[in-house]
């Protein structure tokens, strides 16, 4: 999904959780004066941290801008070590983990870009994992075709923050709590951006050619950390609407939102999952068509909405139509080789009773899946039913329908039938003889 639909701002995360939690005139009001003063802070904010230049603030927190700390590791398990930031050159630190799915996924993207950069840009994956667990994981097969394993495909530096201590310096310092995450670390040791190392492609060649506008960046950065700390903060009050069934003073709440900040395509989104779970499948779909009318070429965000209408318990046929339609334009906008939206046409179309096509979509699900186990047990799945559906059990061949009769039982009861008739008309002709008076 676009960074779009996460972007909100702090202030509306002050109104939405106390809303939900309003049960009168003066905590609404509260809830409107903490709102003013979040956007008082926020704006004093952007004032000042264009040009924050230092290692942290007093509160302890780190953004761009600010000069990289120090980087303090326990062990470096690959490549050659980082003593510190040298002047002139760029780094990339990379937090991850090996039971982090996509940190694993993302790690030939980031190979191949120290591959690309070589001696201008040293890439340094931080894990806080045990060494035992780490060596294991490098020699595992990353490849099962190939048998090339992992410390063959990753070409960057690796190494091990056993205490936390420089997790604790960029991850917790930035406010950052999901991996994968790296920051980039320009030529004057400052932080220049920190983000998923999936879009890291575009403001790292900024960096390295001279190109990068730090501070436009800054003031962006900003806003989409707020953005994450409300949405957390509105998630979790959605989450206690959805436990109590409020959904009406949850829907009011977002109302009030996207007022707000209309600019916001995440509230738009929010109340799209919230009609769902309320029952009001009309409202959302209707919602749903708006959304997509205003993002023409946006394969991911129909993806997610198509999943929602056909992944819900309320479905009706009018939203498993309007999934179909998502989900084929999705499919058709990625040229039918995104395995998630491939996966989200099949399973469109084995809710609405279409197993043979299904069947067909989930098998290209398979084939650009890069071995997911879940969207091969999903064909699996569907292949069984479809086995089932089309062949009948030996039971069922080996029995004879009660409404069928074998030809020579049919003569036989035709014959004994005809007998009975026989024998009935005899009787009745010669009780009809014997019950005449003579004349």
């Amino acid at each position: 999904m676009s960074s779009l639909l996460v972007r909100v701002t702090v202030s509306s995360a002050f109104l939405l959780v106390a809303m939900l939690g309003c049960s009168n005139q003066a905590a609404m009001q509260e809830a409107v004066e903490k709102s003013d003063k979040a956007n008082d802070e926020s704006s004093t904010q952007e004032a000042t941290s264009a040009n924050a230049k230092t290692t942290a603030k007093e509160d302890g927190k780190l953004t761009v801008g600010m000069v990289a700390p120090p980087i303090e590791i326990t062990q470096w398990i690959q490549g050659k070590p980082v003593e510190g930031f040298k002047s002139g050159h760029t780094y990339v630190v990379e937090f991850w983990a090996t039971w982090c799915g996509p940190c694993l996924a993302g790690m030939p993207h980031i190979s191949k870009l120290q591959e690309l950069y070589q001696d201008d840009v040293t890439f340094i994956g931080v894990t806080r994992e045990k060494e035992e667990v780490v060596t294991n994981f490098l020699e595992k097969a990353q490849d099962k075709e190939s048998g090339e394993t992992w410390k063959e495909v990753i070409s960057y530096t690796l190494a091990i923050d056993s205490d936390s201590a420089t997790n604790k310096a960029y991850m917790r310092a930035a406010g950052q709590d999901g991996i994968p995450c790296a920051f980039i670390v320009g030529p004057d040791s400052h932080i220049e951006w920190i983000g998923h190392p999936g879009r890291i492609d575009d403001p790292l060649e900024q960096v390295v050619t001279g190109k990068w506008d730090r501070e436009e960046y800054l003031v962006r950065h900003e806003k989409e950390q707020r953005a994450a700390r409300a949405m957390e903060a509105a998630m979790s009050a959605l989450r206690n609407a959805q436990n109590e069934g409020n959904w009406d003073e949850a829907l009011t709440s977002i109302d009030k939102l996207i007022e707000q900040q209309p600019e916001q395509g995440y509230f738009q989104m929010l109340k799209f999952s919230v009609l769902m779970r309320a029952e009001r499948t009309g409202e959302a779909v209707k919602l749903a068509e708006a959304i997509v009318k205003d993002n023409e070429n946006e394969p991911q965000l129909r993806n997610a909405l198509a999943w929602e209408l056909v992944a819900s318990e309320n479905s009706t046929e009018e939203s498993l139509a309007l999934a179909l339609q998502l989900a084929t334009e999705a499919s058709e906008q990625t040229e039918h080789k995104d395995a998630a939206i491939l996966d989200t046409l099949a399973k469109v179309y084995y809710e609405q009773g279409n197993l043979a096509e299904a069947i067909a979509w989930q098998e290209k699900a398979v084939e650009f899946g890069e071995g997911s186990e879940a969207i091969e047990a999903t064909l699996k799945a569907y292949q069984s039913e479809l086995e089932e559906i089309e062949s009948p059990s030996e039971s069922d061949e080996d029995a004879t329908p009660e409404d069928e009769v074998p030809a020579e039982e049919e003569e036989a009861q035709e014959e004994s039938t005809s007998e009975k008739e026989s024998m009935q008309s005899d009787t009745e002709e010669g009780s009809a003889a014997d019950s005449e008076e003579p004349e």
